[in-house]
């Protein structure tokens, strides 16, 4: 699944994550693209890894620092 340019140039991106029960939990966080990519850096016991662990369903939108939508949702797989 390739994320478009607009999102894979935003400095910050909304990165929701979901519960077992289906519940989208969105949280603004920094990442950096390469190859089509997007990286981010977090704690491992931080909530939306532990969700991660479970699915690696995701979404995605470029954000402000303090997590303005700035356009909308894209789906995506995240990893760990």
């Amino acid at each position: 699944m390739s994320l478009p340019d607009h999102v894979l140039s935003a400095e910050y991106v909304n990165l929701a994550t979901f519960r077992k029960n289906g519940d989208a939990i969105a949280t603004p966080i920094w990442a950096a693209a390469l190859d089509g990519k997007l990286y981010a850096f977090s704690a491992g016991n931080a909530g939306k890894v532990k969700r991660l662990r479970n699915s690696a369903r995701a979404q995605v939108v470029p954000c402000t620092a303090g997590g303005k939508l700035l356009g909308t949702w894209q789906d995506a797989n995240a990893y760990i």
